[in-house]
């Protein structure tokens, strides 16, 4: 059995695997924080020493389930929150000095590649597209015949899109659209396929946007499938009834409360951008892709 930590921007995440000797796999176990490492980006693109605390924090705390869990290893790896910091490889050094963890910074694209591994793990793809919103990028990787023809970060997440454009906890209309236009501007620098058949779709702010989905539409909640015409609804249904989606996310994810509307948002604009009609969220995701690239190979 083993471990894979994955030290995001919005969350700090455990998961654990049983590994089979056909190289497949079963999560047994799940532990997250809700650490929000992107709020503590300076102005001038640093980690504050508060943000390295956070981090060294949390570790420390998914290292006391570790140890009762007794795994035979525990990999770590960190994504935007960290990669994207002008100080990165000092905060990196801090982090492993003080946890004495090890730690695997992944690339944009590298990020990107494994939630296409994870939802390949997960569906027999063939033609189409992943998207992966993060709380501090989101990944988009278009593919053809089981191969990857274009993989792309971009650092416009649900967290740093709430730090950045939303003054109160929640966004107002015209915040709303100051979002829409700076995800289209860049996704428009990107030169990602848009001719996609369909899209999968991965990341805890996805997964938080499916529950919604189906709260809202009354389906089971074994439904993984969301329609593009209903999921921009749930936009417009905000921007009428606030209080009313509001009590609705506090119902379905509290702790989401003031990253899923601007996550929907960059979501809704995306499925615009390149005509897609439906969204399958995947059971996998980059943890899973991490595993099957980097570990089961």
């Amino acid at each position: 059995m083993i471990g894979i930590v994955d030290i995001g921007s919005n969350t700090i995440r455990l998961s654990c695997y049983e590994i089979h000797e056909d190289n497949k796999f079963d999560c047994f176990f799940n532990k997250k924080i809700m650490a929000g490492l992107a709020n503590y980006i300076d102005k001038d693109g640093q980690m504050t020493t508060e943000g390295v605390e956070r981090a060294v924090k949390a570790i420390e705390n998914l290292k006391t389930f570790i140890k009762h869990i007794k795994l035979e290893k525990v990999y770590y790896f960190a994504t935007a929150a960290i990669r994207n910091t002008v100080n990165c490889i000092d905060v990196i050094a801090q982090i492993q000095e003080r946890t004495g963890c090890e730690i695997d910074v992944l690339s944009g694209e590298e990020e990107a590649v494994c939630g296409f591994a994870g939802v390949s793990g997960d569906n027999n793809v063939m033609d189409g597209c992943v998207i992966d919103i993060g709380g501090g990028s989101t990944e988009i990787v278009s593919f053809k015949n089981k191969t990857v023809e274009k993989a792309a970060s971009f650092s416009i997440g649900s967290l740093n899109t709430y730090k950045n454009f939303v003054k109160n906890i929640l966004p107002a209309k015209t915040e709303l659209s100051e979002i829409k236009k700076e995800v289209k501007r860049i996704l428009n620098e990107n030169e990602v396929d848009r001719n996609i058949s369909c899209a999968y779709g991965v990341g805890g702010t996805i997964r938080a946007v499916l529950r919604l989905y189906n709260e809202e539409y009354k389906i089971d909640d074994s439904n993984r499938i969301m329609e593009s015409d209903k999921i921009k609804k749930l936009l417009k249904l905000y921007s009428e009834k606030k209080n009313y989606m509001t009590d609705k996310i506090i119902k379905i994810a509290p702790e989401r409360l003031h990253t899923i509307i601007p996550g929907l948002t960059i979501l809704c604009t995306v499925l615009k951008l390149y005509n897609l009609t439906t969204v399958t969220v995947s059971k996998y995701g980059v943890r899973e892709g991490y595993l099957i690239r980097y570990i089961l190979k």
